[in-house]
């Protein structure tokens, strides 16, 4: 799937942009950080883009509206701000870089046209997509660069590391699981004759599960892989069974069923350090964050913002949904 910043499903909606001012204020500058400005008319289509995600009631909601132009305004300032700092910096995004995230992207997708088909889904043009993904490329090496710089990268890491691994102990501890293979029927009495064939070796069970079994991994010989005491109660006894062995005949809610064990393994514990090198990178990943956010915090403070309140309320979108 694509990133959920990149691409939202929408409803089939028509949205056009309308400005109460006269046509020349399409191209008055609304927005402007530190000399870059955001115009009327672009910001008319990035509202576009983002109510087009709302259905039609959502978007005549002047709340939601409002919501959505005050995004705008900050990921502007952001983009406008991390643009500034990789340019002071001289970080990029290379071709190479950008081929190597997207074609991973891309591998996600069956073909070119299932890609395509689902950005148009969205509404959006894979150039449009290109553009803000790169961005999100670039956005990634600047919370990386500001991390790497400073001090207090490492402070206290260890100890959140641990910290995780304490409030998620259920996540690394795996309970005893079986392997089985199923027959499914409708009556007993199918049940019993199945179990006496497969008891007097004449088939086996994976043939008469392919071959009378009502659940559709019948096709796979019965096999339903593993799971854990209490998934499916009725099955719990087979527990105690040793590899290979055949069940008695077995009611459920879906009918009558024929369980032979394949496989089994008795509960596990991923200890702290065998779970650390992943668990850092999770917190490494939460510290950059805060680390970013600290400095951008900091960095606002000497940025110029000037907006045009007016020119930005005066901007309004019409929907025409469905039903209307």
């Amino acid at each position: 799937m694509l990133n959920k910043k990149f691409l939202l499903l929408s409803l089939p909606l028509l949205f056009l942009g309308c400005f109460n001012n006269s046509s020349s204020s399409s191209y008055r500058p609304l927005l402007k950080v530190d000399g870059e400005t955001l115009d009327a008319s672009t910001f008319s289509l990035l509202l576009t883009r983002k109510i087009r995600n709302m259905d039609a009631t959502a978007a005549k909601l002047p709340a939601n509206v409002s919501r959505a132009k005050d995004e705008i305004v900050e990921e502007f300032i952001l983009s406008t701000v991390i643009k500034k700092y990789a340019k002071k910096k001289n970080i990029s995004v290379s071709d190479a870089e950008f081929d190597e995230a997207f074609n991973k992207v891309r591998l996600g997708y069956a073909s070119d046209l299932a890609f395509k088909s689902s950005l148009a889904g969205s509404g959006l043009l894979v150039e449009e997509w290109k553009k803000d993904f790169k961005d999100s490329l670039l956005q990634k090496k600047v919370v990386d660069s500001i991390y790497e710089e400073s001090p207090d990268k490492a402070a206290g890491l260890q100890e959140e590391a641990k910290a995780y691994y304490e409030s998620h102990l259920r996540e690394y501890q795996k309970p005893a699981e079986i392997r089985l293979s199923q027959i499914v029927v409708k009556k007993s009495e199918e049940a019993q004759k199945l179990q006496k064939i497969i008891k007097s070796g004449s088939y086996t069970f994976e043939a008469m599960a392919k071959k009378y079994s009502l659940s559709p991994d019948g096709q796979k010989g019965g096999d339903i892989g593993y799971i854990s005491k209490g998934v499916v109660p009725a099955f719990d006894v087979a527990f105690n069974y040793n590899i290979g062995q055949l069940s008695g005949v077995i009611k459920s809610a879906y009918g009558y069923h024929l369980l032979k064990l394949t496989g089994k393994h008795g509960a596990t514990k991923i200890s702290f350090e065998q779970a650390r090198p992943e668990i850092i990178k999770l917190v490494t990943e939460h510290k950059k964050q805060e680390l970013f956010n600290l400095w951008f915090k900091n960095y606002l403070k000497d940025v110029r913002i000037e907006k045009n309140n007016s020119l930005i309320e005066g901007i309004q979108v019409h929907t025409q949904g469905s039903n209307e």
